[in-house]
This record gives structure tokens, C-alpha cells and sequence, in this order.
């Protein structure tokens, strides 16, 4: 496969832009690091980072409806560093899997997620739960109205675990459209 020629981080412009600032020549050890930076910077961006976050698999290896729930998490602003974002991601896709049956959150979907993680549905359950609470709490609130509008019980402000995961297989029937 051929490189790309893309760079998101050029450290030659880095040094001489710091260069130009200061006055002065960087020192050797500066621009090591600066070619360093450019190295990792390149990789991770060519390897699936996009808008500084990480996609859970290189977009090659996505089914299409991956590929929605990613975009859908990336414009909620999903946290992508707790357990439960790739649990929630795997038992949304079991869920669109059995379309239109609709499976019991608790006795089919968090064992089969359980079996995957090699853990118990008990932890499934709050790792998903955990994530749905950080993502309202921390989320981008615009897009969580955009895309749950009118789909969550006013009382307690959040869907319970069977209502996201539902919801999501809907967002992501319709190709990821509110």
C-alpha cells in the first residue's frame, strides 16, 4: 500500500515558523522532536483519527451501519474512553441485526455483549448505563436534542438503556438522519 503524501503535521513550517517568532535557530533537540511529532501526528490521522478522535475500526472493516453510528457518536460527542461505547456499539448492532424483532435488552442482548467482552451482563448493563449518563451530562447538547427529541421521558431527562439502544437501530435504519 502507498503512503499517503498528506500532512496534518509539517514540522519543517513548525521550526521555521518558531524560528521566524523567536529570533533564533531551534535546537537540535526541538526539531528531533518536532519530526518526531510529525511521525505520530501522520500515522494516527492515516490510521483512523479523524477530527481528533478515534474511530473503533479502520472505516475498510465497517458495515454501513457502523459507519452511521460512528458519525452519529462523533456529532453527539459520545465519550469514546468508557467500556460502555463499544458495548452500546455492539448491542445496537446485535439489535439492528434481529430487525424488526425486537429482543430483550436483558435476557439476549447483554449476554451475547457479555460473551463478546468475556464479562457478565450485570457489568454490560452499567458500562452502558455509565456511558448514556456521560453522554448526557457531557454530550453536545444541540445534536442530543436533535437526534431524541420527543423520546425521552421529561421526568428523568435520559433514555433508559433499551430506549438509546432502540433509538440508535432507528438512527441508524434511516442512514443516520434525526
Amino acid at each position: 500500500m502507498k503512503p499517503s503524501t498528506t500532512k496534518y503535521f509539517d514540522a519543517e513550517k513548525q521550526i521555521a515558523s518558531y524560528e521566524a517568532r523567536n529570533g533564533v535557530e531551534a535546537s537540535d533537540f526541538l526539531k528531533g522532536l518536532c519530526q518526531e511529532i510529525e511521525g505520530i501526528v501522520n500515522l494516527a490521522y492515516e490510521d483512523g483519527f479523524r477530527d481528533g478522535r478515534r474511530s473503533l475500526l479502520p472505516a475498510a472493516d465497517m458495515s454501513p451501519e457502523e459507519k452511521v453510528l460512528e458519525e452519529v457518536f462523533l456529532d453527539l460527542e459520545a465519550p469514546d474512553h468508557l467500556l460502555g461505547y463499544p458495548m452500546v456499539m455492539e448491542a445496537i448492532l446485535i439489535a439492528f441485526s434481529q430487525w424488526p424483532k425486537t429482543m430483550s435488552v436483558t435476557d439476549e442482548i447483554y449476554p451475547k455483549v457479555a460473551e463478546a467482552y468475556d464479562t457478565t451482563p450485570i457489568r454490560v448493563e452499567r458500562a452502558i448505563r455509565f456511558f448514556i449518563e456521560q453522554l448526557w451530562l457531557n454530550g453536545n447538547y444541540k445534536m442530543l436534542d436533535l437526534y431524541f427529541v420527543n423520546s425521552i421521558s421529561p421526568d428523568k431527562g435520559k433514555p433508559t438503556n433499551k430506549q438509546f439502544i432502540y433509538h440508535m437501530v432507528n438512527i441508524a435504519r434511516r442512514g443516520g438522519e434525526a
